[in-house]
């Protein structure tokens, strides 16, 4: 159904980028993303996550991985040091820094 205001989509994605707007930091963005899954019941199909967070040298945190799955053993095992070990994190961090957004 169309309005002279648009469909009910654009609304939704106008709402979801102003939400993003305001957003100081990748981890309230992260939040902001989960806690939609959530009342859409993503949390049903994949009950397991966890949020992979380092902090660097300066004191930022900075979010390395989401890791999602129907089995707690199978989000501990990829979230482990055997899994994010210095290498891995040391990449991530590379990526971050080269591909940061900017938060205000």
């Amino acid at each position: 159904m169309m309005t002279t205001k648009g469909t009910i989509t654009d609304l939704f994605d106008n709402i979801l980028r102003q939400i993003a707007n305001e957003a100081n930091t990748p981890e309230e963005v992260i939040q902001i993303w989960v806690s939609i899954g959530k009342r859409l019941g993503v949390d049903d199909i994949l009950p397991a996550f966890k949020l992979i967070v380092l902090q660097d040298d300066d004191g930022s945190r900075n979010i390395l991985g989401f890791i999602a799955s129907p089995s707690d053993m199978v989000v501990e095992y990829l979230s482990s040091e055997d899994i994010f070990h210095g290498d891995i994190c040391e990449e991530a961090l590379r990526s971050i820094s080269i591909n940061k957004p900017v938060y205000h």
